[in-house]
């Protein structure tokens, strides 16, 4: 997320072209390493199998199935992930992109001055240059590399589970509304709240009962939906989601108390974008401070914010 932030910053700033790409069934154009995995197909498929190509019969054991040898990276299989972007980070090097030292899913290329990076996350590529041809051309290479490949180079666009409109010239605007919306009608979020958090958040009542087996689990997934949302889109309910964190092992009703605080906040918001822009430059400004003893416990808090542009 942080190195699709700062390529995002970097972009607008320099009012470079967006374009994302999906590769489609990504993990089945990577070829399994022989004798890897085997599988043993049923009879009932086998059967099915069978009727569809009568060739696969003289195969069939004397339980009525198939043992198959597996030649792709078969989704769900342990190598299937290092397969498919071991072949990825080929398909980039051998058309001159290198690859980032400190970040592993980030490529650059230059040509004739001019650069375009690719972040790879999974299938989804975001790739960004000032130049449009140099996009075209790393589309036209992967139409050709794998069988289907999804492109769009629209100006309000769906990335990792956030809506990135950049039609405005040095901005870029980032929501979740629709994830938002579908979490509050799961969990019938009704009550609204102007914060995300009321005095009393980092206060532990000890006499609070603890919550029963089905809503600490539920506690425990709303709890990382919101970081979710929140290391996304949404820092503004960081805080109290983060402090909530600590308390998914034991939770109360006290704490689930403030767990729908925050839902009903971004009921009350759930259109609060998180706007990235550099301004005037690319330089980048560390600010950090601590306080010592200030908990209960007499532990200190630290903090560091870094600022490009």
């Amino acid at each position: 997320i942080v190195s699709l932030f700062i390529l995002i910053c970097i972009a607008v700033y320099q009012r470079r072209f967006f374009m994302t790409m999906d590769v489609v069934a990504a993990y089945l154009n990577a070829k399994m390493e022989p004798d890897t995995i085997y599988v043993r197909i049923n009879a009932y498929l086998t059967g099915l199998l069978c009727v569809l190509n009568p060739g696969y019969s003289e195969y069939v054991d004397h339980k009525g199935e198939l043992v198959c040898e597996v030649l792709r990276a078969l989704y769900g299989s342990l190598q299937a992930g290092v397969l498919w972007n071991r072949l990825m980070t080929k398909t980039l090097l051998d058309i001159g992109y290198i690859q980032n030292p400190y970040d592993q899913c980030v490529f650059n290329k230059m040509d004739n001055g001019v650069q375009c990076t690719v972040l790879l996350f999974v299938d989804d590529l975001l790739c960004t240059s000032t130049s449009k041809q140099m996009l075209h051309e790393l589309h036209q290479h992967m139409v050709n590399t794998f069988t289907e490949v999804k492109m769009s180079m629209e100006s309000i666009f769906t990335f990792l589970g956030m809506e990135i409109d950049i039609s405005k010239p040095g901005v870029a605007i980032l929501t979740q509304v629709g994830y938002i919306k579908s979490m509050l009608e799961q969990y019938k979020v009704t009550r609204k709240a102007i914060t995300p958090a009321r005095d009393d958040l980092f206060d532990i009542d000890a006499s609070s009962p603890l919550l029963c087996s089905a809503k600490k689990s539920e506690f425990y997934s709303v709890v990382y939906k919101l970081m979710y949302i929140g290391k996304r889109t949404r820092p503004d309910i960081l805080l109290p989601a983060i402090f909530l964190t600590t308390r998914t092992h034991s939770p109360t009703e006290q704490d689930n108390r403030k767990l729908y605080r925050i839902l009903e906040y971004l009921n009350h918001a759930p259109y609060v974008p998180l706007v990235l822009n550099v301004g005037d430059s690319l330089q980048l400004y560390s600010y950090m401070d601590a306080s010592h003893a200030v908990h209960k416990d007499m532990k200190g808090h630290s903090g560091m914010v870094l600022q490009l542009g």
